[in-house]
């Protein structure tokens, strides 16, 4: 088991890589900037990745173990999502919020390892100098620090993202998007989707997402085998009620325009910041890498 932890502590170190930090609403000026940024990162991922293959294989090698690089990078991950919506009610009236039926579930998927055959192989203390090698006192403790051959991993994945001008312009756009949420013409609103939901049998929703919360709470016991693993007899029920909630929200919202009118003021407030800030932006875009010969 203690290989097995070592493996699977590699990949996620990768994996790390593909994650670009919490979002902001995808709504205004700033957010554009924000979004290309992140989508000229993930296109260099994999780059990364291949790179990061390389050099653990030369470590180990030049330790005496062999290593065969994953191909492309490996790693890779897939993400199985619901397309964008161009009715957010019409989807919320046959999935909910897809929770029950898994409509929305993600899942990772890894190319197969070219060296569990060389794994498999070898004998327990034979495993155990690998894996000490690989990462260091992670073999042995999964919650230590990686060390070992497969350190550059963490630093060529995750230190590739830490650029503190975005994380400044990231912080910036959530600021604009918290401010907004005490905007009279929000607040109001919200007050208005209060109202349409009580009206709707649902006073217990306080603002929108909160139906999710809920259906989270009751599809939690059920849920042993993971999501979208619902036994038939309770997923009827819990389908139905999941329905019953998303679209009270998605009609509610409509009828009261919260996410109309939230949008629209962040959209304002992240045009007037870009303006304001424009030069810094467009210095900052001068250390942006090139962008993908697809895009």
């Amino acid at each position: 088991m203690r290989g097995r932890r070592v493996v699977t502590a590699v990949g996620l170190l990768v994996l790390a890589g593909c994650s670009s930090g919490p979002s902001a609403s995808d709504e205004g000026a700033l957010s554009a900037y924000l979004g290309e940024y992140a989508a000229r990162m993930h296109a260099g991922d994999a780059a990364r990745a291949v790179a990061v293959e390389e050099e653990i294989a030369s470590c180990m090698h030049a330790q005496g173990f062999d290593y065969e690089p994953r191909p492309d990078g490996a790693w890779q991950s897939e993400l199985s999502v619901v397309p964008r919506q161009q009715n957010p009610l019409a989807w919320a009236k046959e999935h909910g919020y897809g929770m029950v039926d898994a409509s929305t579930t993600s899942v990772q998927l890894a190319p197969p390892d070219p060296n569990a055959d060389l794994l498999a192989a070898m004998s327990a203390s034979e495993r155990d100098a690998y894996d000490e090698a690989m990462v260091g006192a992670a073999a042995d403790d999964p919650l230590a620090p990686v060390d070992g051959c497969a350190a550059p991993a963490e630093a060529a994945m995750t230190g590739a993202w830490q650029d503190p001008t975005y994380e400044h312009y990231l912080d910036e756009a959530l600021r604009i998007e918290e401010s907004v949420r005490d905007h009279a013409r929000v607040t109001a609103a919200t007050t208005a989707w209060r109202d349409c939901v009580a009206e709707r049998g649902h006073p217990e929703l306080e603002e929108p997402g909160d139906g999710r919360l809920l259906m989270d709470d009751e599809i939690a016991p059920f849920q042993s085998g993971g999501p979208g693993h619902i036994p038939a007899a309770q997923k009827t029920r819990l389908l139905a009620l999941e329905i019953e909630l998303a679209t009270t929200e998605a009609e509610c919202d409509d009828e009261v325009g919260l996410t109309r009118t939230r949008d629209e003021l962040i959209s304002a407030a992240q045009e007037a910041f870009v303006e304001e800030h424009r030069g810094e932006l467009a210095d900052w875009e001068l250390s942006w890498p090139a962008p993908s010969p697809s895009s």
